[in-house]
């Protein structure tokens, strides 16, 4: 987030992930997520977006928010996604920008 000299590398992650419908790099910053606090302290951070199709329906955070709402299919996808980041990452010849 935040690092546009990401861009290309994250880009060419993601083509190989387009199929499963993975196909938008957010490098602009997005607010309220999960890792703002590690952005916060420097550490550099990711923001996988997926479909927004049900998040707006109000039931995330709540104590509606039970294992039977979890979207199985974007569950999936988004493990594919981060699995395929952390082994790029680690295999890379260097470091990413920070």
């Amino acid at each position: 987030q935040n690092k546009e000299e990401v861009r290309p590398i994250f880009d060419s992650w993601l083509e190989p992930l387009k199929p499963i419908g993975a196909r938008r790099n957010i490098i602009e910053p997005v607010g309220s997520t999960d890792h703002l606090s590690f952005i916060d302290a420097g550490v550099p951070g990711f923001n996988p977006i997926q479909d927004y199709g049900n998040y707006d329906i109000r039931t995330h955070h709540t104590n509606m928010d039970t294992v039977e709402r979890v979207d199985l299919d974007n569950t999936r996808e988004a493990a594919i996604v981060m699995a395929t980041f952390a082994y790029q990452a680690a295999n890379l010849a260097r470091k990413l920008p920070r």
